[in-house]
């Protein structure tokens, strides 16, 4: 009889839990391919063009507004562009609460140096 154990769960590693970030892949996958500038996507969708370059350098996130506006525009859904979103957040939250743990862990194991007391001899 074969025993079964239960699954664990995977190690989180920089290589495979790095966020992708959907500016990357709206910048790589989409306007690169097209050669589109982060104003002329701008001026497309209305908005202000630090609203492209911001989610392009990773400093905003895709809100729903704007997945829609970037689903109308490039043919998509807005599910797909928020999924992305939602999977780099997931992705940064694991990684951040592996790293707490571990830190945690480290300070744990960490022997303390207490000062041991030694009484003084008086002549």
């Amino acid at each position: 009889m074969i025993e079964r154990q239960p699954p664990t769960a995977p190690r989180l590693t920089d290589d495979a839990e790095s966020p992708i970030p959907p500016g990357q892949v709206l910048g790589s996958e989409f306007m690169v391919p097209r050669m589109m500038s982060a104003s002329l996507l701008a001026r497309a969708l209305g908005v202000p063009v630090n609203r492209i370059t911001d989610i392009l350098g990773g400093k905003r996130r895709i809100t729903a507004r704007t997945a829609l506006l970037l689903a109308e525009y490039f043919h998509t859904s807005p599910e797909f562009w928020l999924r992305l979103q939602m999977d780099a957040d997931l992705r940064q939250a694991r990684r951040d609460r592996c790293n707490r743990c571990h830190t945690r862990r480290m300070a744990i194991e960490r022997p303390q140096h207490r000062p041991q007391y030694r009484p003084q001899h008086s002549p």
